[in-house]
Protein backbone atom coordinates (compact mmCIF):
# COMPACT_ATOMS: atom_id res chain seq x y z
CA UNK A 1 0.00 0.00 0.00
CA UNK A 2 3.15 2.35 1.15
CA UNK A 3 4.60 1.78 -2.49
CA UNK A 4 1.10 2.26 -4.87
CA UNK A 5 0.98 5.54 -2.31
CA UNK A 6 4.71 6.77 -3.02
CA UNK A 7 4.04 5.77 -6.79
CA UNK A 8 0.86 7.86 -7.52
CA UNK A 9 2.82 10.86 -5.39
CA UNK A 10 5.65 10.37 -7.99
CA UNK A 11 3.21 12.09 -10.71
CA UNK A 12 2.51 15.47 -8.68
CA UNK A 13 5.34 17.99 -9.29
CA UNK A 14 8.36 17.70 -7.24
CA UNK A 15 7.53 14.20 -6.23
CA UNK A 16 10.33 12.13 -9.01
CA UNK A 17 12.94 13.16 -6.08
CA UNK A 18 11.25 11.69 -3.39
CA UNK A 19 10.05 8.41 -5.60
CA UNK A 20 13.85 7.78 -6.21
CA UNK A 21 14.52 8.48 -2.27
CA UNK A 22 11.77 6.12 -1.32
CA UNK A 23 12.85 3.85 -4.17
CA UNK A 24 16.32 3.80 -2.47
CA UNK A 25 15.01 3.58 1.16
CA UNK A 26 13.02 0.44 0.20
CA UNK A 27 15.91 -1.35 -1.87
CA UNK A 28 17.76 -1.02 1.48
CA UNK A 29 15.83 -2.10 3.26
CA UNK A 30 14.86 -5.32 0.77
CA UNK A 31 18.28 -5.57 0.10
CA UNK A 32 19.56 -8.29 3.51
CA UNK A 33 16.85 -10.40 2.24
CA UNK A 34 17.33 -10.46 -1.58
CA UNK A 35 21.16 -11.05 -1.12
CA UNK A 36 20.71 -13.52 1.62
CA UNK A 37 19.54 -17.03 -0.63
CA UNK A 38 20.14 -18.88 2.56
CA UNK A 39 17.51 -16.86 4.76
CA UNK A 40 16.98 -17.56 8.47
CA UNK A 41 13.40 -19.20 9.52
CA UNK A 42 13.73 -18.95 12.84
CA UNK A 43 16.36 -17.37 15.48
CA UNK A 44 16.56 -19.76 18.25
CA UNK A 45 18.86 -17.29 20.53
CA UNK A 46 21.43 -14.37 20.01
CA UNK A 47 24.59 -14.01 21.46
CA UNK A 48 27.66 -12.02 22.57
CA UNK A 49 30.48 -13.49 20.67
CA UNK A 50 33.81 -13.96 23.04
CA UNK A 51 36.26 -15.31 20.52
CA UNK A 52 36.58 -16.50 17.05
CA UNK A 53 39.00 -19.88 16.58
CA UNK A 54 38.87 -20.75 12.87
CA UNK A 55 36.63 -19.46 10.19
CA UNK A 56 33.89 -22.43 11.33
CA UNK A 57 34.66 -22.23 15.09
CA UNK A 58 33.60 -19.59 17.75
CA UNK A 59 33.24 -18.98 21.71
CA UNK A 60 30.35 -17.18 22.72
CA UNK A 61 30.67 -15.19 26.39
CA UNK A 62 29.08 -17.73 28.32
CA UNK A 63 32.15 -20.16 27.79
CA UNK A 64 29.81 -22.28 24.65
CA UNK A 65 32.08 -23.44 21.53
CA UNK A 66 29.86 -23.28 18.69
CA UNK A 67 30.56 -25.16 15.59
CA UNK A 68 29.12 -24.08 12.23
CA UNK A 69 26.62 -26.63 10.92
CA UNK A 70 26.78 -27.53 7.54
CA UNK A 71 30.29 -25.85 6.59
CA UNK A 72 34.16 -26.66 7.07
CA UNK A 73 36.73 -24.07 7.00
CA UNK A 74 40.37 -24.83 6.40
CA UNK A 75 42.01 -25.42 9.78
CA UNK A 76 44.16 -23.28 11.75
CA UNK A 77 47.24 -25.08 13.31
CA UNK A 78 47.26 -23.54 16.77
CA UNK A 79 50.02 -25.93 17.83
CA UNK A 80 52.42 -23.35 15.66
CA UNK A 81 52.69 -26.12 12.62
CA UNK A 82 51.95 -24.95 9.26
CA UNK A 83 47.48 -23.88 8.70
CA UNK A 84 45.83 -25.08 5.61
CA UNK A 85 45.85 -22.88 2.48
CA UNK A 86 43.13 -19.96 2.88
CA UNK A 87 43.11 -21.12 7.02
CA UNK A 88 43.55 -17.29 8.33
CA UNK A 89 41.93 -15.77 5.99
CA UNK A 90 38.34 -17.55 6.44
CA UNK A 91 39.05 -16.64 10.33
CA UNK A 92 40.13 -13.07 9.60
CA UNK A 93 36.65 -12.88 7.18
CA UNK A 94 34.69 -14.79 10.37
CA UNK A 95 36.09 -12.08 12.56
CA UNK A 96 35.14 -9.22 10.63
CA UNK A 97 31.75 -10.25 9.81
CA UNK A 98 31.46 -10.62 13.74
CA UNK A 99 32.01 -7.68 14.30
CA UNK A 100 29.51 -6.33 15.85
CA UNK A 101 30.01 -8.58 19.01
CA UNK A 102 26.86 -10.25 18.29
CA UNK A 103 25.53 -13.91 16.63
CA UNK A 104 22.32 -14.79 15.93
CA UNK A 105 22.25 -19.16 16.37
CA UNK A 106 19.94 -21.30 14.55
CA UNK A 107 19.83 -24.77 16.28
CA UNK A 108 19.58 -28.02 14.08
CA UNK A 109 18.05 -31.52 14.39
CA UNK A 110 21.24 -32.36 16.68
CA UNK A 111 22.33 -30.07 19.36
CA UNK A 112 26.13 -31.03 20.09
CA UNK A 113 28.75 -32.56 18.12
CA UNK A 114 31.14 -35.94 19.95
CA UNK A 115 33.40 -33.03 21.45
CA UNK A 116 30.29 -31.20 23.06
CA UNK A 117 30.17 -28.12 20.69
CA UNK A 118 27.03 -26.35 20.22
CA UNK A 119 26.36 -26.98 16.81
CA UNK A 120 24.32 -24.01 14.85
CA UNK A 121 23.88 -21.86 11.96
CA UNK A 122 24.91 -18.40 12.34
CA UNK A 123 23.48 -15.13 11.47
CA UNK A 124 23.84 -11.59 11.52
CA UNK A 125 21.75 -9.20 13.46
CA UNK A 126 20.35 -7.85 10.31
CA UNK A 127 19.76 -11.36 9.21
CA UNK A 128 22.58 -12.38 6.74
CA UNK A 129 23.62 -15.29 6.53
CA UNK A 130 27.68 -15.87 7.67
CA UNK A 131 28.25 -19.60 6.21
CA UNK A 132 26.61 -18.47 2.96
CA UNK A 133 29.43 -15.58 2.57
CA UNK A 134 32.03 -18.08 3.95
CA UNK A 135 30.95 -19.97 0.98
CA UNK A 136 30.39 -18.09 -1.79
CA UNK A 137 33.76 -16.03 -1.31
CA UNK A 138 35.31 -19.38 -1.15
CA UNK A 139 36.27 -19.39 2.30
CA UNK A 140 34.83 -22.96 3.15
CA UNK A 141 33.23 -25.78 1.61
CA UNK A 142 29.51 -27.15 2.22
CA UNK A 143 29.34 -30.14 4.88
CA UNK A 144 26.36 -32.92 4.87
CA UNK A 145 26.15 -34.79 8.02
CA UNK A 146 22.92 -36.01 9.12
CA UNK A 147 20.28 -35.48 10.68
CA UNK A 148 21.69 -31.55 10.48
CA UNK A 149 20.05 -30.79 6.85
CA UNK A 150 19.11 -27.67 7.25
CA UNK A 151 19.59 -25.53 4.29
CA UNK A 152 22.39 -28.12 3.16
CA UNK A 153 20.54 -27.56 -0.72
CA UNK A 154 21.29 -23.70 0.17
CA UNK A 155 24.94 -24.62 1.08
CA UNK A 156 25.80 -26.35 -2.03
CA UNK A 157 24.95 -23.98 -4.63
CA UNK A 158 26.39 -21.12 -2.46
CA UNK A 159 29.79 -23.04 -2.96
CA UNK A 160 29.18 -23.99 -6.36
CA UNK A 161 29.62 -19.94 -6.93
CA UNK A 162 33.11 -19.84 -5.34
CA UNK A 163 33.92 -23.33 -7.26
CA UNK A 164 33.43 -21.90 -10.75
CA UNK A 165 34.82 -18.67 -9.59
CA UNK A 166 37.73 -20.35 -8.41
CA UNK A 167 37.88 -18.59 -5.09
CA UNK A 168 39.65 -19.61 -2.30
CA UNK A 169 40.49 -23.02 -1.41
CA UNK A 170 38.86 -23.75 -5.27
CA UNK A 171 41.82 -21.87 -6.90
CA UNK A 172 45.20 -23.23 -7.98
CA UNK A 173 46.85 -25.80 -5.75
CA UNK A 174 44.99 -24.58 -2.95
CA UNK A 175 41.66 -26.47 -3.60
CA UNK A 176 40.39 -29.26 -1.49
CA UNK A 177 39.64 -31.38 -4.38
CA UNK A 178 41.89 -34.80 -4.36
CA UNK A 179 42.02 -37.78 -6.70
CA UNK A 180 41.74 -41.30 -5.15
CA UNK A 181 44.48 -42.46 -6.91
CA UNK A 182 46.98 -39.60 -5.89
CA UNK A 183 46.58 -39.73 -1.99
CA UNK A 184 49.53 -39.35 -0.04
CA UNK A 185 49.96 -39.38 4.13
CA UNK A 186 49.21 -35.55 5.17
CA UNK A 187 45.87 -35.93 2.63
CA UNK A 188 44.06 -36.66 5.79
CA UNK A 189 41.18 -34.51 7.08
CA UNK A 190 38.43 -32.58 4.76
CA UNK A 191 38.38 -33.21 1.05
CA UNK A 192 36.40 -33.53 -1.96
CA UNK A 193 37.37 -37.40 -2.95
CA UNK A 194 37.02 -38.29 -6.71
CA UNK A 195 37.49 -41.48 -8.45
CA UNK A 196 36.17 -44.34 -10.36
CA UNK A 197 34.13 -46.87 -8.47
CA UNK A 198 35.19 -49.92 -9.07
CA UNK A 199 33.34 -52.47 -6.97
CA UNK A 200 30.37 -52.29 -3.98
CA UNK A 201 31.10 -54.44 -1.27
CA UNK A 202 28.92 -55.05 2.21
CA UNK A 203 29.94 -55.45 5.36
CA UNK A 204 27.92 -56.27 8.41
CA UNK A 205 27.16 -52.70 9.22
CA UNK A 206 27.98 -50.82 6.11
CA UNK A 207 28.28 -50.37 2.56
CA UNK A 208 31.85 -49.86 1.04
CA UNK A 209 31.87 -48.31 -2.18
CA UNK A 210 35.32 -49.18 -3.74
CA UNK A 211 37.39 -46.99 -5.62
CA UNK A 212 40.29 -46.73 -7.99
CA UNK A 213 43.37 -46.17 -5.60
CA UNK A 214 43.40 -47.71 -2.22
CA UNK A 215 40.58 -45.42 -0.90
CA UNK A 216 36.67 -46.56 -0.40
CA UNK A 217 33.74 -44.75 0.63
CA UNK A 218 32.17 -46.05 3.76
CA UNK A 219 28.04 -45.51 3.58
CA UNK A 220 26.80 -46.86 7.11
CA UNK A 221 23.62 -49.11 6.66
CA UNK A 222 21.90 -47.03 9.46
CA UNK A 223 21.91 -44.36 6.71
CA UNK A 224 20.84 -46.31 3.70
CA UNK A 225 17.07 -44.61 3.60
CA UNK A 226 18.68 -41.38 2.68
CA UNK A 227 19.62 -42.82 -0.47
CA UNK A 228 16.60 -44.43 -1.29
CA UNK A 229 16.50 -42.00 -4.86
CA UNK A 230 20.02 -43.30 -5.46
CA UNK A 231 21.13 -47.38 -5.14
CA UNK A 232 25.24 -47.10 -4.46
CA UNK A 233 25.42 -50.40 -6.16
CA UNK A 234 24.48 -48.47 -9.47
CA UNK A 235 27.33 -46.50 -9.08
CA UNK A 236 29.84 -49.01 -9.88
CA UNK A 237 32.15 -47.79 -13.40
CA UNK A 238 30.82 -44.33 -12.70
CA UNK A 239 33.23 -41.52 -11.53
CA UNK A 240 32.22 -39.79 -8.32
CA UNK A 241 32.76 -37.32 -5.99
CA UNK A 242 32.47 -37.70 -2.11
CA UNK A 243 32.89 -34.82 0.44
CA UNK A 244 33.87 -35.54 4.06
CA UNK A 245 36.95 -36.40 6.23
CA UNK A 246 39.80 -38.65 4.83
CA UNK A 247 41.09 -41.07 7.23
CA UNK A 248 43.91 -43.48 6.98
CA UNK A 249 43.40 -46.86 8.23
CA UNK A 250 45.11 -50.68 7.52
CA UNK A 251 46.88 -49.40 4.47
CA UNK A 252 43.67 -48.19 3.31
CA UNK A 253 42.05 -44.52 2.80
CA UNK A 254 38.44 -44.33 3.99
CA UNK A 255 35.69 -41.46 4.07
CA UNK A 256 32.50 -42.11 5.39
CA UNK A 257 29.45 -40.66 3.08
CA UNK A 258 26.37 -40.52 5.21
CA UNK A 259 23.68 -38.46 2.29
CA UNK A 260 23.80 -38.60 -1.52
CA UNK A 261 24.49 -34.88 -0.76
CA UNK A 262 27.79 -35.66 -0.26
CA UNK A 263 28.42 -38.67 -2.98
CA UNK A 264 28.06 -37.01 -6.66
CA UNK A 265 27.90 -39.28 -9.75
CA UNK A 266 30.16 -36.51 -12.09
CA UNK A 267 30.34 -38.55 -15.15
CA UNK A 268 29.42 -41.71 -17.01
CA UNK A 269 33.01 -43.61 -18.33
Amino acid sequence: MAVQRLARGALRKGAPFVFLRGTLLLAALLFPLLANACPLDRADESAAVAYVYDGDTLRLDDGRKVRFVGINSPEINHDGGPSEPFARAARLRLQALLAGGQVVLRHDKEPRDRYGRLLAHPYLPDGRSVSQTLLEEGLAAAVVVPPNLWHSDCYLARERKARDARRGIWSGSATVIKPSTGLRRGDEGFALLQGRVEAVDESRNSLWLELEGEAALRIPKRDLHYFAGMAPQGLVGRTVEARGWLTYYKKKWRMSVRHPHALQPLRAE
